[in-house]
């Protein structure tokens, strides 16, 4: 019965923590993947979009990369 200092509830907690992060990564990949890799009237579409967004606008990712990540 060795707790290993803490780890083995360390690693249970980081799991339960970032198991739902990782696949709302997961479930998103395709949806930026789509508007990364868009053509035709999308991509026009698309880079319309981006030409008119504030470049400091990241509320769209936040979730993913911001300091207040989930």
């Amino acid at each position: 019965m060795t707790n290993h200092d803490g780890w083995d509830e360390a690693l249970e907690s980081f799991t339960r923590k970032r198991a739902p992060q990782a696949g709302r990564v997961q479930r998103t990949a395709r949806t930026w993947g789509n508007i990364t890799h868009a053509d035709g009237l999308e991509r026009v579409f698309r880079d319309e979009l981006l030409a008119r967004r504030d470049p400091d606008d990241f509320r769209y990712i936040d979730w993913l990369y911001g300091d207040h990540a989930d």
